[in-house]
């Protein structure tokens, strides 16, 4: 019995491996990637299903099951008004205030209205930051 709990032990480290370290959301994409415009150093860029980006160790997009996820309050906004635009008349820029924030990035919004612009933001900002189910 002690044996196999030694196996069972070993194997979930090594599947570990292949999990997002804050949800436990499969690995999708592992690449090597130039680390470098020259390219001639490369490192291992990895995605997980929750949307966990990291690049040589270097966190590109956190977990939101991290306890350090940008709240959307760690972003400041920014508007553009065009009144000759037909359409889009408004744009809104979420600004990372906080170092995790500025790993997040968000597209912005546009909108008829600044209201409309800013809430398409905040949707933009609540796919990111919805947990993992699998």
């Amino acid at each position: 019995m002690n044996h196999t709990r030694q196996e069972l032990d070993k194997a979930r480290e090594e599947l570990a491996e292949y999990r997002c370290q804050y949800c436990g959301a499969p690995l999708s994409v592992r690449i090597d990637a130039p680390a470098d415009p020259e390219q001639k150093h490369w490192d291992i860029r990895e995605e997980f299903e929750c949307g966990y980006l990291v690049f040589g160790g270097y966190i590109e997009r956190p977990c939101p099951s991290d306890p350090r996820f940008p709240k959307f309050e760690d972003y400041k906004l920014h508007f553009d008004h065009s009144p000759d635009e037909s359409h889009w008349k408004w744009k809104c820029y979420a600004l990372g205030q906080t170092d995790m924030a500025r790993r997040l990035h968000l597209d912005p919004g546009y909108g008829r209205t600044k209201e409309e612009a800013e809430q398409n933001v905040r949707e933009i900002y609540e796919r990111y930051a919805r947990r993992f189910n699998p």
